[in-house]
């Protein structure tokens, strides 16, 4: 009767420990099985290689200015060789948009006949032949006045915009919309500031009632080879006060645009340039009718950018100049320096 008393009570004691045993046993092997399920499906990922990820954001575009995005790194997982973007219905890009097909950046500065919403498809090319993932994404074109004011200054309601003006020798539907991308992308980088801040457009002679020229000088070109004019244009500052940014931007141009720096980097005719104070009242109409014809663009012997990565094979729009053929004969009015 003891005995069997000792055995039930070592059997009890004996329950507990067997049980745990079996507890990390089951928890091992689960374990286990968790590791091996990882293993595969990061295998099959490696295998596949590329996949939409985030995806390619949504973004806006304004008229006249510079426009550039880079597709995301995390819009595809997987190594991507290179992305080929087109219109959603399979057509190629509009004429104002180009891409870097090797690092994904679509830049363009679109015009008032490109207004409305874009869609697009970008194809992300992986190194495995026919290895593809996809994603659709929209660019609206809006208005120019609908774009935020400059992150380097605001100006209040009836404060004078102070806006610099470079005059370029030739029509705006003449040069090439991969020359305005490659002319302000250029002049962005060598002034340090985002390239949507610029913007170009057909010249249209200041009127006293809406500008003041503020100051002005020469350029390169002393022989005019066009009856019209092209400008580039940045916001620089309010009232009478320059953007601390951009004072020295200004103070510097004069000979930049007189020794031949600004022409290199625009690779442009450069006929000189403006400080204009714009006022409030009556309100500059920024925008110029342009029809959607085409036609000839001018072609300049020393443009020899690199363009390797852009698309050959997108159309061009084209449209009719309104510019007039500015008087570059004026005497300095301000001093920038105070």
């Amino acid at each position: 009767m003891e005995g069997s008393r000792y055995i039930a009570c070592a059997l009890l004691l004996l329950s507990p420990l067997a049980l745990s045993r079996h507890d990390d046993d089951f928890a091992f092997d689960n374990n286990e099985e968790f590791q091996v399920e990882l293993t595969a499906n990061h295998s099959e990922i490696a295998k596949n290689g590329l996949r939409r990820l985030w995806g390619v954001p949504d973004t806006s575009a304004y008229v006249g200015h510079l426009f550039r995005m880079e597709i995301p790194k995390e819009a595809f997982t997987g190594d991507v060789l290179a992305y080929k973007v087109r219109r959603e219905d399979g057509r190629h890009l509009p004429g104002w948009l180009a891409v870097d097909t090797k690092h994904g950046l679509i830049s363009g500065v679109p015009q008032k006949q490109d207004l409305g919403a874009h869609s697009f498809t970008v194809i992300a090319q992986g190194r495995t032949h026919g290895l593809t993932a996809t994603d659709t994404f929209t660019v609206e074109v809006k208005k120019a006045e609908e774009k935020p004011q400059s992150k380097y200054g605001t100006c209040v309601r009836n404060e004078n915009r102070l806006v610099l003006v470079i005059l370029i020798d030739g029509a705006f539907h003449r040069i090439a919309p991969r020359q305005r991308i490659r002319a302000l992308m250029e002049l962005a980088s060598f002034m340090a500031l985002d390239g949507d801040e610029f913007w170009m457009e057909p010249y249209k002679a200041e009127s006293a009632q809406s500008h003041v020229v503020l100051m002005s000088g020469p350029g390169t070109t002393q022989r005019r080879k066009s009856d019209a004019t092209t400008a580039i244009y940045l916001n620089v500052g309010c009232g009478e006060r320059l953007w601390s940014r951009h004072k020295v931007l200004v103070s510097g141009l004069r000979e930049q645009s007189r020794d031949g720096t600004l022409h290199q980097i625009l690779r442009l005719p450069v006929l000189g340039w403006r400080l204009i104070a714009v006022k409030t009242l009556p309100r500059l109409k920024r925008q110029s009718d342009l029809d959607d014809g085409s036609g000839a663009y001018d072609t300049y012997d020393d443009d020899e950018g690199d363009y390797s990565g852009y698309d050959d094979d997108d159309d061009y729009a084209a449209g009719l100049d309104v510019g007039a053929v500015p008087d570059i004969s004026f005497h300095d009015k301000v001093n920038v320096d105070r």
